[in-house]
């Protein structure tokens, strides 16, 4: 018998004989072990980034659109040209954000969309114009600058062009310098053709290069740059990226380009015609391997308690927390203690009862047969003859009117609960309400990081951190600040000037004086503090009497969270901020009580002195 013969034996392949063959059946288990392994790794760290003339985003149900095609076919970053969208921003729409760049008027514009796992790797954001807007992405084993360009059609001078190169050589030199690899991509309007070049263009492109491909060679060869989607051996539906009206003619004439160091870290470029979103160009990918580096945000997101289900469900959550709070048997003299007792009641009540905000869709009026028919049109979009091409505008046609549809049935149904809101003096939830009528949430673009001293953008963790402490630290660090004051000891004082303890009804008072809606430090809204009744106020008297006894708070009572607040669009320095302080609810309840017998006392003092003199 061989030694890699084997019999069966309970449905196991076990070496008979030889103990060389199962030494050598383990090595190969090993070895495709291993192979899968790494297989696995590179698919891991693989990610498709494309360039779309989309024609424009302008119109209802567009971008779920591009969102549902870039989902389809795993695009984790996509350069998109023609958005047509005014001004500058960056949205967060449902997975992905957008960043977008594009002029006073909705003409032209470029946007860069991001997969929300590939959003903490951005570091840096450039929107220069209409025509080009740039991301830089920390990665390893370099850091990677994505440009998404528009360039002019035949209709402009060559002095256009010429300038948006010029503007693209300026980022290349600011943020492409050293081993940065640099991705240019986008609508180029150009054809460099099949005629290999040097090593910059490959021999698998399509058509006869132009004047402008000329052109576009001369900058790539400026800037060490190659045309990655000519150098792959593909059909030519896998080549082309547009087609003339009609389909009587196909181009290529949108492109990938990426520095020649790095080139093998192009794994394939193909277009998929496929992809539909009523546009003229076809979706071109590329696939990188690359090791996206996530920036560790240090903001802790607090939960966002849903206080409209609160106050609709105020019973229940009343009677609970009676029940909860009224059986709490606190240590007594430990403060620390019962509040993390009476803490513990109401945000599990809160938790169980009401729940946290969930995220509200961008796009919450898109229904299943909107989807339905962008599936259905897709289906007729490479179907080359009448038919084709009159099936898919019928379902193009019949998308528009179901969107225009669900749309006015949405905003129709929101302006009801406004004007509804604005009857019973709800104008937190009215203005909450307000705010989902903007079909996107605009923010400006914004980078990431803080300037330094010496104007250096740091966007590490640790060292932003240590540039806040020092700055907060010098702000409230004033030589007129007040010397730490002598306090007399406790046990020299007498009982009688200590003052009564705080009254329940004081508690109370106090309770029904705070706003509602107001940010809070520890979790604990003061909607919830307003829903206390006999036994939870006397739970929580007894916290304010263990506190103003013993003179010790709670440590939640003397945290404060500090919220940075932009004082204007593009905020690159510390003190280009407001610094905002966050304390606990429960905390400014003892802190307005002794307020006030501070107040009475200094009263006291005052009409004594003046009736004295």
């Amino acid at each position: 018998m061989f030694p890699l013969e084997a019999k069966q034996s309970g449905g196991k392949l076990l070496p008979q004989s030889d103990l060389r063959g199962g030494v050598f059946l383990e090595e190969m288990s090993c070895r495709r072990y291993n192979k899968k392994k790494c297989e696995d790794q590179k698919k891991q760290h693989g990610y498709k980034i494309g360039t779309w003339n989309v024609r424009t985003l302008n119109q209802a149900g567009k971008l779920e659109n591009l969102k549902t095609e870039m989902q389809k076919n795993e695009v984790s970053v996509l350069g998109v040209s023609e958005v047509r969208w005014k001004g500058q921003g960056e949205i967060r729409s449902g997975d992905y954000t957008v960043y977008y760049s594009g002029g006073e008027r909705a003409e032209r514009g470029v946007a860069i969309v991001v997969h929300k796992s590939v959003v903490r790797s951005v570091v840096k954001k450039i929107a220069c114009n209409d025509r080009i807007i740039a991301l830089k992405l920390k990665a390893e084993p370099v850091d990677i600058l994505i440009i998404q360009v528009y360039m002019p059609t035949s209709e402009y001078e060559d002095d256009e062009v010429e300038k948006v190169y010029d503007t693209i050589e300026e980022i290349l030199q600011e943020d492409g310098r050293g081993d940065t690899n640099s991705i240019i991509l986008g609508d180029w309007n150009s054809i460099v053709g099949d005629e290999p070049y040097q090593n910059i263009v490959g021999s698998h492109g399509l058509g006869r290069r132009n004047h402008r491909g000329q052109m576009l060679i001369d900058f790539c060869e400026r800037n060490g740059l190659i045309v990655t989607n000519t150098w792959f051996k593909k059909p030519k539906r896998r080549i082309y990226t547009w087609k003339a009206p009609g389909d009587w003619k196909r181009h290529q004439l949108d492109y990938i380009l990426v520095k020649h160091r790095f080139r093998n870290s192009v794994k394939d470029v193909k277009t998929l015609p496929g992809a539909d979103i009523d546009s003229d160009h076809n979706l071109l990918v590329a696939k990188f391997r690359t090791r996206l580096k996530k920036i560790i945000g240090f903001r802790k997101r607090r939960p966002r308690w849903d206080l409209e289900k609160l106050y609709a469900q105020r019973q229940s959550v009343q009677e609970t927390l009676e029940e909860k709070l009224g059986a709490i048997e606190g240590e007594s003299g430990n403060a620390e203690a019962q509040w993390n007792d009476i803490k513990e009641c109401m945000l599990d009540t809160i938790s169980d009862l009401v729940g946290k905000v969930e995220k509200i869709a961008r796009k919450p009026w898109v229904t299943q047969e909107m989807m339905s028919k962008m599936e259905e049109r897709r289906k007729w979009k490479n179907v080359n003859n009448e038919e084709g091409r009159r099936k898919y505008r019928r379902l193009r046609n019949e998308l528009k009117r179901a969107t225009d549809r669900a749309k006015k049935e949405y905003l129709e149904k929101i302006c009801n609960e406004i004007m509804e809101f604005q009857r019973t003096g709800r104008y937190d939830l009215m203005y909450m309400k307000t705010k989902e009528l903007g079909w996107k949430e605009n923010h400006g673009i914004q980078n990431v990081g803080i300037e330094d001293s010496q104007g250096n953008r740091i966007v590490d963790q640790r060292q932003v951190l240590k540039i806040w402490e020092n700055y907060i630290s010098e702000l409230y660090d004033r030589p007129n600040r007040p010397e730490t004051l002598e306090v007399e000891p406790e046990e020299e004082v007498d009982t009688d000037e200590k003052g009564p303890y705080i009254l329940q009804s004081e508690v109370e008072k106090v309770i029904k004086e705070m706003r509602k809606g107001k940010a809070t430090g520890d979790d604990v809204p003061g909607g919830v503090l307003k829903l206390l009744g006999e036994g939870g106020l006397k739970t929580l008297t007894k916290l304010m009497n263990t506190i103003y006894e013993i003179g010790e708070w709670p440590k939640d009572f003397t945290e404060v969270t500090m919220i940075a607040l932009k004082k204007k669009t593009k905020a690159t320095k510390c003190s280009d901020h407001r610094t905002i302080s966050l304390i606990a609810h429960t905390a400014k309840i003892i802190a307005k009580l002794l307020k006030r017998r501070i107040e009475r006392k200094i009263r006291g003092c005052t009409w004594r002195r003046s009736v004295w003199i």
